[in-house]
């Protein structure tokens, strides 16, 4: 049964501001289902406007994702929703994870990122100096859904998770991603959502756009599966104007499924790829099927099937290793990618 939360005495974004200790409530228990709201145009923590605040109703917001962090610390939430009002907002770091319970950071309304900006989450990360990703995670006890955000203008990706299990990416807006739409050195961007030994992600509903490296084109991906990130599902997103490889997987990530998406102008030797550098293992039993594939890379170069006697020729699946030249691609079996049937290819933009 859930239980109503009421939080007595100082508020709790004055005791993450002023950092104090925070202690739950006596009515809140561990196990409770808690939801905190945000609103980027709340009275800032640490203002006389903030007092009072405990970001438990939606007249209590409180500012920003940080202190809501703080707050779900303190209560002890087992499953936390975080609702972020129509607004811009910081970065998020995200860290708190009860054991076996489930975060949920999401807009308001809970649907698909909006277009029209004037009722849109959005998390932009030139607000903390040009960062390097829109939303990090390292959650490794709890589950996590991403929802309903847009994402931009981010040097090196929009979304993280290292460590992570059951990741839940839905219905976002990435874009503006990489070293063609942020300033400055190192900011070669990696991937729109960027998993590191993160495994049974499920990445759906999605639109990635213009992601975009100068420097490195090739490095930047829509979806970038690394170190064991084993079972992921990618589903019914859209890729467009990426250019890098949309789909990359790495050092022994296996199991994934590729299927019902929509690719445009995106790729730089394939669309879906599995490299590996150094010592890092091949991976396996990943599956490409149903998809839709705008039949050019992102620089207009027409896409083969299947690899051909001149690997540098883009394909729609590679593997290799190292540097991208004929003598480093292939080297694995079985296959790191399947076709599992169902794909299509046009010469139209497929949404």
């Amino acid at each position: 049964m859930w239980k109503k939360l009421a939080l007595t005495g100082l508020g709790l974004a004055t005791i993450a501001a002023t950092g104090m200790t925070a202690v739950a409530p006596a009515s809140a228990s561990t196990g409770d289902a808690v939801t905190i709201f945000v609103d980027a145009k709340a009275p800032a923590s640490g203002t006389r406007g903030a007092l009072g605040r405990n970001g438990l109703s939606r007249g209590a917001a409180v500012s920003s994702v940080a202190e809501a962090q703080e707050i779900a610390r303190a209560i002890g939430g087992r499953d936390v929703t975080v609702r972020l009002a129509p607004g811009t907002y910081a970065p998020i770091d995200w860290s708190y994870a009860p054991k076996g319970g489930h975060i949920t950071i999401t807009s308001e309304s809970g649907g698909p990122a909006a277009e029209d900006a004037s009722i849109a989450s959005v998390i932009n990360c030139e607000l903390d100096g040009i960062a390097d990703y829109g939303v990090k995670l390292t959650s490794a006890d709890a589950g996590v859904t991403i929802s309903g955000l847009t994402i931009e203008s981010c040097r090196n990706g929009g979304i993280k998770a290292s460590g992570t299990l059951d990741v839940w990416v839905e219905n976002n807006l990435i874009r503006y991603i990489g070293s063609k739409h942020v300033d400055g050195t190192g900011n070669e961007g990696f991937g729109g959502v960027h998993l590191l030994n993160s495994g049974r992600a499920h990445i759906e509903g999605n639109r990635f756009y213009y992601l975009e490296n100068t420097g490195s084109p090739g490095g930047v991906h829509g979806v970038y599966a690394a170190n064991n990130s084993d079972g992921m599902i990618v589903r019914d997103n859209n890729f467009g104007y990426i250019s890098g490889d949309p789909i990359r997987v790495r050092n022994g990530t296996d199991a994934g499924l590729v299927d019902h998406n929509r690719f445009w102008k995106t790729g730089y030797i394939a669309v879906f790829s599995d490299w590996r550098f150094g010592s890092e293992i091949c991976s396996r039993g990943n599956v490409f099927a149903d998809n839709v594939v705008g039949n050019t890379t992102y620089a207009n170069r027409r896409f083969n099937v299947d690899p051909t006697p001149n690997g540098v020729v883009p394909s729609v699946r590679k593997w290799g290793h190292d540097a991208v030249k004929p003598e480093n691609l292939g080297g694995c079996s079985p296959a790191p990618i399947e076709f599992g049937g169902g794909n299509s290819y046009t010469s139209t933009r497929p949404w």
